[in-house]
């Protein structure tokens, strides 16, 4: 009988203990799962941070070379060594002046600020040809822009043809020509639906025709075709949603 308890203790007291054991293994994953992921987050929050500064530092760098490119340009630009040419000038002419006073002493001094002196004016008239050419070119530019390039967005000329009447386009979209036109999308007035006055034409009992009319000489950059409807409210519709698919996408939603 004594044998049988202690055998029957064992059995139950022995399995309560395992299972303490696997609470206790299980506890001890769950930490160690948990301090590794922590230390994942910890490695990924590392990376961000190490990113995000070497971002702004690059961006820090990009902006100090942009600043020494300006300062660069201001210095070397036209104008600026004009300036810097006449004020030597002012300045050789005032050595010369002072040399000429004992020439017999300063012959030598005075044979080297003359040809400094010379140099200088060469340069000077050299940068003057430069100058002249450079708004030649600026000219020409202004010329093409003008002719071949459109007068909102600057975008490329694509097509050019016609003999009576012209048709030109351009990569942006804007285009004009006998066929109809269309306003470039950076048009500052593009044309608004209310520049257009939609009038109803009945052709039948249950046929309408709307037609946009040009309120003004804007609404001309437009050209929007004439709609049926078997309403008058679906014919001027078909207008109002011609106009809204013609509409550029960065004016969608401004345009009521």
């Amino acid at each position: 009988m004594f044998l049988e308890l202690v055998s029957l203790y064992f059995r139950v007291f022995g399995r309560g203990e395992n299972l303490l054991i696997l609470q206790v293994m299980n506890w001890g994953y769950i930490l160690t799962g948990a301090g590794l992921l922590l230390a994942f987050l910890g490695l990924v929050f590392k990376l961000v941070i190490d990113r995000k500064e070497a971002t702004i530092q690059k961006l820090n760098t990009d902006f100090t070379s942009l600043q020494r490119q300006l300062s660069e340009a201001k210095e070397n630009s036209p104008d600026a060594r004009a300036g810097r040419l006449l004020k030597k000038i002012g300045i050789l002419d005032k050595d010369i002046e002072l040399l000429s006073q004992d020439h017999a002493k300063n012959e030598q001094a005075l044979s080297e600020k003359v040809e400094e002196l010379e140099k200088t004016n060469q340069e000077l008239e050299k940068l003057k040809v430069e100058i002249e050419r450079a708004n030649e070119l600026l000219e020409e530019a202004s010329y093409y822009k003008e002719q071949f390039a459109c007068p909102w967005c600057s975008g490329e000329v694509t097509e050019i043809f016609g003999d009576d009447e012209e048709y030109r386009s351009y990569n942006c979209g804007y285009s004009y020509g006998p066929n109809g036109n269309y306003p470039c999308p950076y048009d500052p007035e593009y044309p608004k639906i209310e520049d257009y006055a939609l009038e109803i034409r009945k052709l039948g009992s249950d046929k309408f025709f709307c037609v946009p009319k040009a309120k003004n000489k804007n609404a001309h950059k437009l050209s929007l075709q004439p709609q049926g409807g078997s309403t008058e409210d679906e014919a001027k519709q078909k207008i109002i949603d011609n106009y809204n698919r013609l509409l550029p996408k960065r004016l969608r939603g401004l345009q009521i």
